[in-house]
């Protein structure tokens, strides 16, 4: 296979909070209602295009049990981006980010591209995890963040929503042209100095501070 870029994205969190049904979902847009525990370290293959351009990515599936840190430590060489997951209907699971955090810091490169992803928002009857929390969390962090639904995306919805952020932003840096992405949003407080110059309801993506900031419901 051709191609113009090969990125390696790393997806990491606790054990069951859904790693593994995004990565499928994306990769073979199969939605798997209880999958199986990664033991150790698994990773698919996929790409995509952005202006013509193809980009490989390498989508790497960690184990979040205790016992196989010292092997997902290993792989954190060579990242170019992170998808740090949590459960919102588990609220240990977003405690623990801080320690997961602190290892993307100790063992990524500084410019690694780290994305704050809070799964499983369709269950929102069981959330422990208010989305406030997250959004606060990512800007104390100063990441961007998102809830997403592996049951209710598609490969292509997590195309459009995630992965073409990740790549234009790892391909373009802080200057991604605005006319690139387009992606649905809904009004947090995070557009509030926006939100009075921009009333449209489809817009392309824009960056604050250097952050692409968006939110899918």
């Amino acid at each position: 296979m051709s191609y113009d870029y090969l990125f390696k994205i790393l997806v990491i969190g606790d054990s069951t909070v859904g790693k593994s049904t995004l990565i499928k979902r994306f990769a073979d847009d199969v939605f798997e209602e209880k999958a199986n525990s990664t033991f150790g370290i698994d990773f698919k293959v996929t790409k995509l295009t952005i202006d013509k351009k193809v980009c490989r990515l390498q989508l790497w599936d960690t184990a979040g049990q205790e016992r196989y840190r010292s092997i997902t430590h290993s792989i954190f060489r060579g990242v170019d981006a992170v998808l740090l997951c949590y459960d919102i209907t588990n609220r240990t699971s977003f405690n623990n980010i801080d320690r997961w955090y602190d290892s993307v810091k100790q063992y990524c490169i500084k410019d690694v591209k780290v994305l704050l992803i809070g799964t499983k928002s369709d269950l929102k009857e069981r959330r422990e995890v208010p989305q406030v929390d997250g959004e606060g969390l990512a800007e104390y962090y100063g990441l961007d963040f998102m809830e997403i639904s592996s049951r209710h995306l598609g490969r292509e919805d997590l195309r459009k929503v995630l992965f073409m952020g990740i790549c234009s932003s790892l391909i373009y840096g802080s200057s991604v042209p605005r006319n690139k992405i387009k992606i649905r949003l809904t009004y947090n407080k995070y557009f509030l100095r926006l939100i009075k110059i921009i009333t449209v309801t489809e817009i392309v993506v824009f960056l604050c501070n250097d952050k692409v900031y968006h939110h899918i419901s």
